[in-house]
């Protein structure tokens, strides 16, 4: 019998891969207790008795009245039981509960067990347990967790994400899409060269966690085809996260980049609300769109701020080492709504397809504002920086008449078709706050509006 898909499974730097790890969350509103968040067991015991069926007995476990539900850990004993994780799905007594596994528990005496309490490895050998719809929660620790061996499913080792499975970094709020400041990190241990943290070709959500490639030869982040929601890539030699496959449902959204020196930190089919800075190649490449993301201060003599996807919304490119905006490496490129700053060549550079550049801004680019091929729809030429303070990564709109004061209000499309309403959103991810509260949007930093 599978886990249950309600299941959700605990993994802290403190924990122990030996615990049990897991609670279904049916069994919560029948008086019982999830002791999978907490570092240490519940139960810890070495006198388990096992048999073929699904009843575990231990004259001293002392099975408590609201355990059902948790996770148990078994392995050892007579019965040479190798380690394997069940969930306890109704107590018998004090001594005996019944676990979900109808077979492969062999007959045998002075098993440990272990009940409650979170494991350690990110992608330990729970992860071949799990089912659509677990939940694989990482609990926020100042010291990160460290991928020590380049194999699945092994303490210390890479993770595998299933089909349907969410992992979800927390600190404080544990649930799925949380906004906690703080964030897990996972990160490659030095010992390592050419691998990467995350690999499958499941669809799979990956949110809230930071990957740390610790600058290794040849590290890479993430490598599958579900989505990745405010993570952040760093210190990444051969790539930060890919899609795995030009699928067309794949999503990087509200994730960072940085320090990565590979091939691209990102590429994934749709890009939206994401940041990436101090990357020495060109960050954001794919095969889809990419919407209000920044690209800033990369470096490298062939790095463009963004590049390859085939349509950029509301994007920013400030201070690259090449083109703000790459339109030469896909066909039926466009960019809308963007603004092209201080780049090191172009604005925005096209190819022999003859992309468009429409409604889109620029300033001080050390080539100017066009590269060859592009057909350039209401260009808007500032006269100073749009931003308020780009140098100290601040990219919000200045009030400056001519410069970000021009871009305020300006964005496509000024009315909606249909007659559905006028559109007040500015030109750019990030829009202005009017005194009061009112106008264009509702706060200051809105990535999307």
């Amino acid at each position: 019998m599978a886990f249950n898909a309600n299941t959700v499974w605990e993994v802290r730097v403190d924990g122990d891969d030996s615990n049990g790890g897991s609670f279904n969350t049916n069994a919560l509103g029948t008086g019982n207790t999830d002791y999978s968040q907490q570092a240490s067991p519940q139960i810890a015991v070495t006198d388990a008795v096992t048999n073929t069926s699904t009843t575990i007995t231990s004259a001293t476990a002392n099975f408590p009245a609201n355990c059902v539900g948790n996770g148990i850990c078994i392995e050892g004993g007579t019965g040479g039981i190798t380690r394997r994780y069940v969930q306890i799905i109704s107590r018998t007594s004090a001594t005996a509960v019944v676990v979900d596994a109808s077979t492969g528990l062999v007959v045998g005496t002075g098993a440990t067990l272990k009940m409650g309490g979170a494991l350690a490895s990110p992608g330990g050998a729970f992860n071949s347990v799990l089912v659509s719809g677990n939940i694989v929660f990482y609990k926020y620790n100042a010291l990160p967790f460290v991928i020590t061996s380049a194999t699945i499913s092994v303490a210390g080792g890479r993770i595998s994400p299933v089909n349907g499975v969410y992992y979800s970094g927390y600190d404080t709020t544990r649930r799925v899409r949380n906004w906690d400041a703080n964030r897990p990190t996972i990160q490659l241990d030095s010992s390592l060269s050419s691998t990467n943290i995350v690999s499958s070709t499941s669809y799979a959500l990956l949110e809230s966690i930071i990957f740390d490639g610790n600058n290794i030869t040849l590290g890479s982040g993430c490598t599958h085809r579900g989505s990745v929601w405010r993570c952040k890539f760093m210190n990444f030699t051969a790539s930060g996260a890919t899609d795995n496959a030009a699928t067309g449902i794949s999503e990087a959204a509200f994730c960072e980049f940085t320090g990565n020196s590979g091939a691209y930190s990102c590429n994934y089919y749709h890009i939206v609300g994401c940041v990436a800075w101090n990357n020495s190649f060109t960050p954001f490449q794919g095969a889809g769109t990419v919407r209000d993301s920044i690209s800033f201060n990369n470096t490298g003599a062939s790095t463009d701020g963004f590049s390859a996807s085939r349509k950029f919304y509301n994007c920013i490119a400030y201070g690259n080492a090449r083109v703000g905006f790459n339109l030469s490496n896909a066909a039926e490129s466009a960019a809308y709504n963007c603004i092209a700053e201080g780049n090191l060549v172009n604005g925005y550079a096209g190819n022999s397809s003859n992309p468009f550049v429409v409604n889109c801004a620029d300033f001080g680019n050390t080539s100017g504002r066009l590269g060859s091929n592009v057909r350039d729809l209401d260009p808007i030429n500032l006269s100073g920086s749009a931003f308020v303070n780009a140098a100290g990564g601040d990219f919000r709109l200045n009030a400056t008449a001519g410069a970000g004061a021009l871009l305020r209000a300006l964005g496509l499309p000024v009315t909606f078709p249909g007659g559905a309403g006028a559109n007040y959103r500015d030109i750019g991810p990030i829009q202005h706050q009017d005194a009061g509260g009112g106008g264009g949007s509702t706060g200051g930093y809105i990535i999307g509006a």
